[in-house]
């Protein structure tokens, strides 16, 4: 079985302070988590528990019973769960053309000053060129009052201009399949976690006039990190505040001699780590754990061959200005401290950066637990909720085999003076049914049969009954109901399809609260961070104004659904009623197919259709009365009976 805890001694041989100062943060980061209590058990041990569930592994206490029962069987209960919630936040989140972040306009937005002076020439033009004859105050509030809507709907153009910005940008990225892997681990360990957005660099092909040329530009990674591969400090109630957070990551020579290239990295050290240190016969390429299951280390023939991987531990921790003056960031005062990021590989710093704008620097780190403790990183996991019913569970299922294979055959016994004289040994204790067998006769009357055989009781029911309660314990301990997995609840009304569908809506309610963790953790500073880069560093104009970002995360997908739902149960009732809605029936079906687009998401330049409106709004002796199949903007022809 995998060592969860082993972690390698970290060498102390480094001339660098900077990188010595690093390494003794992270040993006592790796020793927190030894110490650090998630439950009964320390958050190692709470690593390997709901690895080991997840995953279908005996854990070591659970062994002893397996093998004296001789019963291997297992049904993972935790497995289950996780993959229902797994699925059900992966169709919801991760929807290829939704984002978890809505850009809107500031309620209030304040005059810019090109707008106070675009004021001040519109009340001048009024008064001066056209003569205005009414009260100045009345004049300047009117025009202030039209430059302040202009500048609402310019927002709003820009808001939704910044919106598709991100959008492309997460595609780039990699944020789905960052929060797919995210929500892999969400579901059944104490936390996760997610690192982006990343400032990187990378060649792409672009069509430039007249052919395609290879051009570098910044794009923002996202990545998915192994709670295997991240570390804490001590005072850290979040990934935000506290000295640091810690994430191992893996290496190729080919990333090295890349980074090397880069600006940001020191050449020199990186060229001395590739062509000295890595020649000795006793350099550690795997220097910093051995604790991730998923992780295994590559022979030292691979580094050489290009294929191999070394361990690399980056930082995101405070520094002081004296600190890292050293390294050519010569812009910070001494007696300071900053937010910074530091790369170490075998005691050997490689990059050292602060962010350019510290008062909206995030940390590209984020966190998040399906049931999340209150100012702490650690939460639990539906592992952890579950992990006593579940060994209950596999307990009793090891009963209800050995005793479904005590009941398959009888026990016999065999009176061996009578039958050893037409049986050898090896015969004796396989009794094989249709046979004949021969005894011998002792003389004796009223003598027993030399066979006799024995059934053994069947509790087979009992067992089962003991699994379905422990089954029903697991969807309360969970806060997971059958429901959620399409299981028709109860009888009636409940197995008809709107009764399942309203059991399943109610199922969603019970973890909606669980899950919105997720926007606190992860959705809102991730999408704050992308969005403070691109309205400092992006170039274009047209994408930056007076707005605000929020995650909306769960909550707001849910709520965009149920508007969907809504709005096709409106059409629906609409165009049931028919002709019993009067002359207002045409506006009406007009009004519901536009609120059920619009839900849809379908652009607004398509919704527009003055010619309808007009058709719309024509007295109704114009024409005879439509029914709500040919209302405006609705296709001809009767709609089927239950929607459209």
């Amino acid at each position: 079985m995998f060592d969860f805890g082993t972690t390698q001694k970290l060498s102390d041989k480094s001339n660098d302070k900077l990188a010595k100062l690093v390494l003794d943060r992270f040993r006592s980061a790796v020793l927190w988590q030894e110490i650090e209590r998630v439950g009964d058990v320390s958050l190692q041990t709470s690593f390997r528990r709901c690895y080991e569930q997840y995953h279908g592994l005996w854990a070591p206490e659970d062994k002893a019973r397996v093998e004296k029962l001789k019963v291997d069987a297992r049904v993972n209960l935790t497995a289950m769960k996780a993959g229902v919630v797994q699925g059900f936040l992966t169709e919801t989140l991760l929807q290829p053309d939704s984002l978890p972040w809505a850009i809107s306009p500031t309620p209030i937005p304040d005059l810019s000053d090109s707008a106070r002076m675009e004021v001040l020439e519109l009340v001048k033009e009024a008064w001066f060129g056209r003569g205005f004859s009414g009260s100045i105050i009345d004049l300047v509030s009117q025009v202030k009052q039209e430059v302040k809507s202009r500048s609402v709907e310019l927002a709003e153009a820009r808001a939704r201009g910044m919106e598709k910005l991100m959008k492309d940008q997460c595609v780039e990225g990699g944020f789905r399949n960052a929060m797919f892997a995210f929500l892999g681990e969400f579901t059944f360990m104490p936390y996760a976690v997610l690192h982006g957005p990343i400032p990187a660099r990378r060649a792409t092909l672009e069509w430039v006039g007249d052919k395609p040329r290879v051009r570098e530009r910044l794009f923002y990674e996202f990545r998915p990190v192994s709670v295997f591969d991240f570390w804490y400090s001590s005072d850290s109630p979040d990934t935000q505040r506290g000295a640091g957070v810690f994430i191992r990551q893996r290496w190729t020579r080919t990333q090295l001699f890349a980074a090397a290239k880069m600006k940001s990295y020191f050449q020199n050290e990186i060229y001395k780590l590739l062509k000295e240190d890595t020649r000795a016969a006793n350099f550690q390429f795997h220097w910093l754990s051995q604790n991730n299951p998923d992780q295994k280390n590559d022979p030292r023939e691979d580094w050489i061959t290009g294929s191999g991987t070394i361990d690399a531990l980056l930082h995101y921790g405070i520094f002081s200005g004296r600190e890292l003056a050293q390294y050519g960031l010569t812009h910070l005062e001494s007696g300071q401290f900053y937010n910074a990021t530091v790369t170490v590989i075998g005691g050997r710093v490689i990059q050292v950066f602060t962010a350019p704008n510290p008062t909206v620097s995030i940390r590209p780190v984020h966190t998040a637990s399906f049931y999340k403790t209150r100012d702490r990183i650690p939460g639990a996991g539906i592992a952890q909720r579950l992990r006593d019913v579940e060994r209950c569970f596999l307990s009793t299922l090891g009963y209800l085999m050995r005793n479904v294979a005590n009941v398959s055959e009888p026990i016999g016994e065999a009176d061996v003076r009578r039958l050893s004289k037409f049986m050898n040994e090896e015969s004796l204790m396989t009794i094989t049914p249709g046979m004949m067998y021969l005894v011998d006769d002792d003389g004796m009357t009223n003598q027993s049969p030399a066979l006799r055989f024995y059934s053994v009781p069947s509790v087979m029911g009992e067992y089962r009954s003991l699994l379905d309660n422990y089954m029903e314990l697991a969807h309360y301990v969970t806060n997971i109901p059958a429901a959620l997995h399409g299981t028709a609840v109860g009888t009636g009304a409940n197995r008809t399809f709107r009764g399942a569908a309203m059991l399943q809506g109610n199922a969603i309610k019970a973890i909606q609260s669980a899950v919105g963790n997720i926007d606190q953790g992860v959705f809102s500073p991730c999408g704050e961070l992308l969005f403070n880069y691109n309205m400092l560093y992006e170039d274009d104009p047209d994408i930056k104004g007076d707005c605000r970002i929020q995650a909306q995360g769960v909550q707001g997908l849910l709520a965009r659904e149920m508007n969907r739902n809504n709005a096709m149960e409106l059409l629906q009732l609409v165009g049931a009623a028919g002709s019993q809605l009067g002359d207002s029936a045409p506006r009406l079906f007009a009004w519901s197919l536009n609120q059920l687009l619009t839900a849809m998401e379908v652009p607004d330049d398509l919704l527009a259709n003055p010619a309808g409106a007009q058709m719309a709004a024509a007295p109704a002796e114009a024409a005879p009365p439509m029914t709500p199949a040919a209302a405006p903007g609705v296709p001809n022809g009767p709609i089927p009976d239950g929607g459209m």
